[in-house]
């Protein structure tokens, strides 16, 4: 049945699919809003689930109702505050508040303070409802810290180790421990000085880095380095003593940055200290640098045109589009995105589009190609395609630029002289049977009298429905959802997490 469902889905035109997905997302809203409300009202009757052979709620929900443990999590706390705050429903009900939203912000809200915050937390993303969390309950900053990790095998002559590096965004007061001083110590070990020698088995998952808001205009960094990076930091805070008496790792994280930024700005948008414009045209020249008559270089060829972009115009054009994709679709709405952003010619380079402002913009690398493809078409768009690298495993991520490594992988391949001889003999075999064959049969249909059209249905609908069968077969093949990703012909996941929410 699931299948089906999938079959049907992809059997449906743009506009329909698009409009079906609205019409699902604002029922399974109904659906949680729904549930959410009836999880309250059971909350307020422990008795019931606790007669089911339940001892919790949350124990009810993912047996019983087989909720994943998150989405458990997620709608027991949003039951709960919408038991006093009744308005969370609604703001549930109109997609403005997320259940996620809705759980970190429960233990922050009160009678007094809940309309302002629950209006300052519509639409917002995550990240955005941190730093308001930050807001409502500020800490205080952490001291900087550098602890070396536990390894698994420590080698005498070549031992990798690592520092964990715990710092706020700006400087802090805490000093920093001396190399000497740096301990190894486990997960749940807080005592510092103890030297734990931990088992291979017991060392704990590396942490993913966390930035963290922590407090108004104050964040909580922590990541891991490697030897070679603790070095560094150990030197720059032998070198910046002066400046930096405590030698805190946040007010080094902090100029390395600034350096960093500035760098990467002269090099992705053309910042400059003293920026210089475009030089102005000379009277008797021309703007494409040919030399005015008279002169003994008058012979001199015009400038060849270049892919170039000035350094002026990739500044106007950030600075105009504000560092994000300025896309715009049919309805209005602009793509939000701001990682992987490229400079998109409007009128294309191909069609002698000048690298001027108003010619430039900004597109993140899927629009970018989504615009190739409709200006180019399939052919162009193709042979552009074949310039990144391409997995199937990994369909919707950003896609590495190759350059000719695809072809040059292509050429040097051994069998390539026998696909090629094959390929020729197959078409031109192909091709020539097909071309006397219809000939004749054309010939042959033309002297038909009566039945001649159901005749050439009968012939031409074979021909026409391998071909789109074929297509729909690779369609599904190749789909990033359900066709590489998926294993002995099990559903995708993604569809099989839906359904356990």
């Amino acid at each position: 049945m699931n299948f089906n469902i999938l079959v049907t889905a992809s059997a449906l035109s743009d506009q329909d699919l698009l409009a079906r997905l609205e019409t699902l997302a604002g029922k399974e809203r109904e659906a949680s809003v729904e549930l959410v409300a009836h999880l309250a009202a059971l909350d307020g009757r422990p008795a019931l689930f606790l007669a089911q052979g339940h001892g919790s709620l949350f124990s009810y929900c993912t047996q019983a109702l087989r909720l994943s443990e998150d989405a458990a999590c997620n709608r027991i706390e949003a039951a709960r505050a919408c038991r006093r705050f009744p308005l969370i429903l609604e703001l549930l009900a109109s997609g403005s508040l997320t259940l996620t939203s809705v759980r970190l912000l429960a233990k922050h809200l009160t009678e007094e303070n809940h309309q302002s915050v629950l209006a300052k937390a519509e639409d917002r993303s995550r990240r955005e409802i941190e730093v308001l969390i930050a807001e409502l309950a500020p800490r205080a900053d952490i001291p900087s810290t550098v602890r070396r990790l536990p390894t698994a095998r420590p080698s005498p002559s070549t031992e990798a180790s690592a520092a964990m590096t715990n710092m706020p965004s700006t400087a802090g007061t805490a000093p920093v421990p001396s190399p000497t001083a740096a301990t190894a110590i486990g997960p749940s070990s807080s005592a510092a000085g103890t030297a734990i020698d931990p088992s291979p088995t017991a060392l704990p998952a590396t942490p993913r880095p966390i930035v963290q808001a922590w407090a108004p205009e104050r964040y909580r960094v922590q990541f891991t380095i490697g030897q070679e990076t603790h070095e560094k930091l150990r030197r720059l805070q032998e070198l910046l003593r002066r400046q930096i008496p405590n030698g805190d790792p946040g007010a080094i994280f902090d100029r390395a940055l600034t350096v960093l930024l500035a760098k990467v700005e002269k090099t992705k948008l053309g910042a400059a200290d003293k920026p210089r414009t475009s030089q102005p045209v000379h009277p008797g020249t021309s703007p494409s640098g040919s030399i005015r008559s008279g002169t003994d270089k008058e012979g001199r060829k015009p400038t060849v045109r270049s892919r170039h972009i000035p350094r002026e115009v990739q500044r106007a054009v950030w600075r105009r589009d504000a560092g994000q994709c300025a896309f715009m679709s049919p309805a209005g709405r602009r793509c939000a995105e701001r990682t992987f952003l490229e400079l998109h010619h409007r009128q294309p380079y191909a069609m002698h589009g000048p690298s001027t402002i108003a010619n430039i913009s900004l597109r993140c690398w899927r629009h970018n190609q989504y615009e190739a493809a409709l200006i180019f078409g399939p052919l162009v768009y193709s042979a552009i395609l074949s310039l990144y690298s391409w997995s199937l495993t990994q369909l919707d991520s950003a896609k590495p630029f190759a350059g000719f490594h695809n072809y040059h992988r292509l050429l040097s391949d051994a069998e390539l002289g026998t696909a090629l001889r094959n390929t020729f003999v197959f078409v031109a075999g192909s091709v020539s049977v097909e071309l006397i064959l219809g000939f004749a049969l054309a010939l042959a249909l033309y002297h038909i009298g009566r039945g001649r059209k159901l005749a050439n249905a009968i012939i031409l609908l074979p021909m026409i429905t391998t071909p789109v069968i074929v297509a729909l077969i690779w369609s599904f093949l190749l789909d990033p959802q359900f066709g590489s990703r998926s294993v002995n012909g099990q559903r995708p996941k993604k569809l099989t997490r839906l359904e356990t929410q």
